[in-house]
């Protein structure tokens, strides 16, 4: 089961920039806390099969 090995996120001034690195291909989804269900808020889809995600977080 892949497990977290590093995040960083870097707050700017208008958004966040997030990095996240996995031990081993990640097949499951990010998303903001109880809402998978919105597009808007999903950040890695499922079965992407990647280690590494760099995502941008607006604060609206």
């Amino acid at each position: 089961m892949p497990a977290i090995q590093s995040l960083e996120v870097m707050c700017g001034k208008d958004h966040m920039d997030v990095h996240l690195s996995f031990s081993q291909p990640f097949e499951g989804i990010v998303s903001s806390k109880g809402q998978h269900a919105d597009p808007r808020c999903v950040y890695v889809p499922p079965s992407t099969g990647q280690t590494f995600f760099s995502f941008r977080i607006a604060y609206a």
